[in-house]
């Protein structure tokens, strides 16, 4: 929904990471924080406006095989997400919390993240949340 022609003084327009952007935006009325897409040309409010069609536990829906599970490819970069409890988030933060938006989920995600001296930094998601785990995500998402 465009309120407007420009992104409001003090904000940035929203990075365009398809692994944070498309979970937060089908989880639309769901979420439990406001969420706003300022955009270079208005304002998207997709709580209002977007409702995934269908169960959204269903990873299969739009993942290709097994490309949803834990631990994710060493290639995945950070996410840049300037309006989040912390920033940058790690690829598997990024695509966790862009369903699972409470402080509480950003806070557990946080601890899970390792920066070390080096500046690399780990997550260490796939300990619990990996297959095989007992939290992993193709359980905690089964339907």
């Amino acid at each position: 929904r465009a309120a407007g022609r420009e992104v409001p003084e003090g904000e940035v327009p929203t990075s365009i990471n398809f692994r944070f952007l498309i979970h937060r935006w089908h989880t639309g009325e769901e979420l439990t924080r406001d969420f706003k897409i300022y955009r270079t040309f208005g304002i998207f409010s997709p709580n209002e406006e977007v409702f995934f069609p269908g169960d959204r536990r269903n990873c299969s829906k739009c993942h290709v095989g097994t490309s949803y599970q834990l631990p994710l490819p060493a290639t995945n970069a950070n996410t840049v997400a300037p309006r989040e409890f912390f920033s940058p988030l790690g690829p598997a933060a990024s695509a966790c919390l862009g369903c699972h938006d409470s402080e509480a989920t950003a806070a557990h995600a946080f601890l899970q993240t390792a920066v070390f001296p080096s500046g690399k930094s780990a997550e260490s998601c796939a300990t619990c949340h990996g297959e095989g785990a007992d939290f992993a995500v193709s359980r905690v998402h089964a339907r």
